[in-house]
């Protein structure tokens, strides 16, 4: 589903986010 792909990808995105942030 569309959406599966999407919440996998904001969830991805956020976890790069806050990877950053974490320095």
């Amino acid at each position: 589903m569309v959406v599966a792909h999407f919440f996998s990808y904001v969830a991805l995105a956020i976890t790069a986010y806050w990877l950053g942030q974490s320095d």
